[in-house]
């Protein structure tokens, strides 16, 4: 006959087993992420400058285009930008068109779209010396200001657009 819990529930074994399984567990977790405080901030500081030498190593361009339909294309208005990435630093450099996004003239971020431009920048890795240039295309017609692209977490690179 399983035991009756002093808060009135009935538990079986398995069920009691179960129970101190997973506390114990928290207990290891919680003794597992505790961290001599300067160890740890000594590691968000080598995260930062690797991060802030990954930005500085990739070099991005932007130049206004014309939208020229794929074959995917569907119809509505769209605002394509020409951007080139290069990479200069000794890591290799993952590129996406979801990785970039185009700010307007007016301030507005606009994502990018897939398949619509035939011309869209590849997805890619560039190693060192490496660059790839293509088109990055936004849904609307808007005047494109600035481009950002994040091939990292925490990681962006910006671009004016020139014309």
């Amino acid at each position: 006959m399983p035991k009756q819990t002093t808060w009135g529930c009935v538990m079986s074994v398995r069920d009691r087993a179960r129970t101190l399984t997973i506390a114990l567990a928290c207990m290891a977790l919680l003794a597992w992420g505790s961290v001599d405080p300067p160890a740890a901030f000594s590691a968000q500081a080598e995260t930062s400058t690797a991060t802030s030498a990954v930005a500085t190593s990739v070099v991005l361009t932007a130049q206004t285009t014309d939208f020229e339909p794929s074959v995917l294309y569907n119809g509505g208005d769209f605002t394509s930008v020409e951007v080139t990435v290069k990479n200069n630093g000794p890591d290799n450099v993952s590129v996406n068109p979801l990785s970039f996004t185009i700010t307007a003239s007016d301030g507005a971020k606009h994502s990018t779209e897939l398949g619509e431009d035939a011309n869209q920048i590849d997805t890619l890795t560039l190693a060192a010396g490496e660059h790839v240039t293509g088109a990055i295309t936004a849904e609307g017609k808007f005047k494109p200001a600035r481009v950002t692209f994040s091939p990292k977490y925490n990681v962006t690179v910006v671009a004016d657009v020139s014309k």
